[in-house]
């Protein structure tokens, strides 16, 4: 009985191993840009850092393909080009809720995954396409707020 009791007093003194969470880097300090409304575009961004999208209202940009996502009063909308210097799959993280789409020589490029974010990293979802080298459009829409933090990388 002794030993029990023993036993349960260290198991409830014993210190809690902190969760972990691993954040992506450069996910926490994103370099800010103002998406564009409409192609042509004054920068790409790169696959790797972190970058705090401002947003326009969704009735102000006009996509690049029409998409199936359509726009939705009081949501927010915004275009990026995005260059890939290698094939792989392209892993773009979203810090909230919208569509991305994925746009190359004019057609939109299917998603090959989906998946939640961890919570305590901030990401909301992860959208998989499968990508080769090239230069991309990244088509955002229905997002609630006016900035997003997105991030590609490269698998």
């Amino acid at each position: 009985m002794i030993m029990v009791l023993v036993a349960l007093a260290l198991t409830i003194s014993a210190p809690v191993a902190a969760e972990t969470c691993a954040v992506p880097k450069g996910w926490d300090k994103p370099t800010p840009h103002l998406a564009a409304r409409k192609a042509p575009f004054k920068f790409a961004l790169a696959v790797g850092p972190a970058t705090r999208l401002t947003l326009l209202p969704a009735a102000e940009v006009t996509p690049v393909v029409g998409s199936d996502h359509k726009a939705k009063a009081g949501t927010s909308a915004g275009l990026a080009a995005l260059d890939v210097t290698r094939a792989g799959k392209l892993d773009i993280a979203l810090s909230t809720a919208a569509y991305v789409d994925l746009v190359s020589d004019g057609k939109i490029v299917s998603s090959s995954g989906h998946r939640k974010g961890n919570t305590c990293t901030g990401i909301r979802k992860i959208v998989t396409f499968d990508v080769k080298p090239g230069h991309y459009i990244v088509e955002l829409s229905a997002a609630p707020g006016k900035s997003i933090v997105m991030q590609a990388s490269l698998n």
